[in-house]
């Protein structure tokens, strides 16, 4: 085992990818009944790379612009996800019963619990690059 692998980081991707599973998911499904199925799955998936990439900024030792564009991308990202969970879950309450249900719901949870901790990890991020600014 390497001593300094960032396990907490790759959880957080995990945790990102995973709430793909939720609000996005069941937005896929809607848009390919508008759209090519391709198209559908490109805008569903941007918060989703969203969130990677501005995990991947938070942990930087020594953040530069980049990294600044990345985490308030992410931040963009978090609240497109939390408008896709909404959908999702008024998909799930009015909609037909669907063969995933259980795991949209796990994405829905999942990616709730991600945001808030983007959320908070984000305005500590900012509030430090203001501090030294």
């Amino acid at each position: 085992m390497i001593p300094s692998f960032p396990w907490p980081l790759l959880l957080l991707k995990l945790a990102a990818l995973l709430s793909f599973c939720g609000g996005p998911l069941v937005l896929v499904d809607s848009l390919k009944t508008h759209m090519d199925k391709d198209a559908a799955f490109a805008v569903a998936f941007v918060p989703t790379v969203g969130l990677i990439l501005g995990v991947y900024s938070l942990w930087e030792a020594i953040p530069d612009r980049w990294d600044d564009a990345m985490v308030l991308f992410g931040a963009l990202a978090a609240a497109a996800l939390v408008g896709m969970n909404v959908f999702a879950i008024f998909e799930l309450i009015d909609g037909p019963e669907r063969a995933d249900e259980g795991l949209i719901r796990l994405g829905i949870v999942v990616g709730m619990m991600f945001v808030a901790f983007y959320a908070h990890a984000s305005h500590k991020f900012f509030s430090s690059r203001r501090g030294t600014a």
